[in-house]
């Protein structure tokens, strides 16, 4: 009786056994692959290759160049841009002091009351446009 290993091994030797009963071809080495066999695993090796974009054959220095313009035209653009956006974030804020100080010096003399109210409700309109901006930043921060 023949032990498992050795079964093993004739059924190895009966798949690499050639067409119509030839005797079975030894796979020690890669010379020892046929030629049409090889010609083949080299068709299937080439197409497995990741292929090379043909853009980047035609992409030149000139081409890389102006990617760099185009990229740094952008950055000074954001730039131009945040700094036009703090600009308007003090005006904001200048108003608004001016606003806050015109009220304090016109209301405290004329009517205590009517000043406490307007006080009352400005930080509760601060106290909602802070939590909102809170919520959309966190928002923003978890979807990202």
């Amino acid at each position: 009786m023949e032990r498992p290993a050795e079964q093993e091994e004739k059924g190895a030797q009966d798949l690499v056994a050639g067409p119509s009963g030839e005797p079975p071809v030894s796979l020690e080495s890669p010379q020892d692959i046929p030629p049409a066999i090889g010609q083949i695993i080299e068709l299937v090796v080439a197409q497995l290759r990741p292929q090379p974009n043909p853009l980047h054959q035609k992409l030149t220095a000139e081409h890389i160049d102006k990617a760099l313009e185009f990229a740094e035209r952008k950055d000074e653009r954001s730039f131009r841009y945040a700094i036009a956006t703090r600009r308007q974030i003090l005006a904001y804020v200048v108003v608004a002091a001016i606003v806050f100080c015109s009220l304090t010096v016109y209301l405290v003399s004329a009517d205590k009351q009517l000043y406490l109210e307007i006080i009352k409700t400005l930080a509760l309109l601060g106290g909602g446009f802070g939590a909102g901006f809170g919520v959309k930043v966190y928002l923003d921060r978890s979807t990202s």
